[in-house]
Formats: C-alpha cells, sequence, structure tokens
C-alpha cells in the first residue's frame, strides 16, 4: 500500500462511526476551527500503523466545550488492531488547538469492564440483545479507554465492539 491508501483507509476507519468528528475534518481550512490538528494526528497514525495491521475497531468522539465547535472542543480517538491501542486526544479552546496519539500494547490491558444495554431475560431476546454495549479498558500505565465513546452508538459500532470482544477477553487472560 502508498503512503495515501495507507492514510485514507485510517480517515475512512476513523469516520466512518463519526459523524461529529466527520464534521469537524470537513470543514474549510480558512476556518479558524477547522481541525488541523487531524492531519498531524493522521500522519501519527500512519506511522503507528502500517499496511499489516488491520484495524478492527476504530472510535471517535466530539465533545463541545462551548455551545458550538468554533467555541471550542476535544476529540478522542480509539483504534484497535490485533496487537495495539492507539489514542488521540486533541483539544480545541476557540484559538489554539493541539494533539497527543499513544500507542499501548493491547497485552498491557489490566482490565475490561462490560456493560450491557438489554437484559437477557427481557422480551427483546434475542432482536436487540444485547443491546448498546459499552466497554472501560484499563491499561497498565493508567491509561482508561472508553468504546463506543459516543452517547448514541450506532448498529456498526455496536457491532464492532461486539466483534473486538472475544480479543479483549484473549488479551486481559494471556497476562
Amino acid at each position: 500500500m502508498t503512503r495515501d491508501e495507507i492514510v485514507t483507509a485510517i480517515h475512512n476507519a476513523i469516520v466512518s462511526n463519526a459523524p461529529d468528528l466527520r464534521a469537524i475534518v470537513a470543514g474549510r481550512r480558512d476556518d479558524p476551527a477547522w481541525a488541523n490538528w487531524y492531519g498531524l494526528a493522521l500522519s501519527d497514525l500512519a506511522l503507528l500503523l502500517g499496511e499489516d495491521d488491520e484495524i478492527v475497531l476504530s472510535d471517535a468522539a466530539v465533545s463541545l466545550t462551548g455551545t458550538t465547535v468554533a467555541d471550542g472542543y476535544s476529540a478522542c480517538i480509539v483504534i484497535l488492531t490485533a496487537s495495539l491501542a492507539v489514542v488521540v486526544r486533541a483539544e480545541y479552546d476557540g484559538e489554539h488547538e493541539g494533539h497527543s496519539t499513544r500507542a499501548l500494547a493491547r497485552a498491557d490491558l489490566r482490565s475490561l469492564a462490560v456493560s450491557a444495554g438489554e437484559s437477557a431475560l427481557m422480551n427483546v431476546w434475542p432482536n436487540d440483545w444485547p443491546g448498546d454495549v459499552r466497554l472501560v479498558l484499563d491499561y497498565e500505565d493508567g491509561t482508561q479507554l472508553r468504546v463506543p465513546s459516543t452517547e448514541r452508538p450506532t448498529a456498526r459500532q455496536r457491532d464492532a465492539v461486539l466483534m473486538v470482544l472475544p480479543s479483549l477477553k484473549t488479551d486481559l487472560v494471556a497476562r
């Protein structure tokens, strides 16, 4: 894969489930709230994730710090591959922006919390069970990742969380 293909694949994985982030990064470059940090974060991710690193889960969320994006926001992107957990955290305060990108070994998973959105004893079985599943991943260095991070996950996000859960359990017991 070329650099452009790698960056495009990472970008598509990120924005496919993140309409709030997609709106920010798709803005006009002359808009002061346009996310300059995002291009740098994609560069970081392309350096960390090679063409052989399949993205098994991508999650992103934006939280406004004011009433509009122009007032400020924070963003968090989480990408899981078979061996890495990569997190990008970005801040924009209305004037200045910045980001950090960290890669953690998935093998360093210390604990895994799971929360189902639907009861196994309710009439929704099996159609909507387990509902919106939420995971909290705690790593050895104190990093905590929540997926999905959005308030209302899409069906695609729910499916991705359910698909990655067995491998996260494997990471946990492999310690």
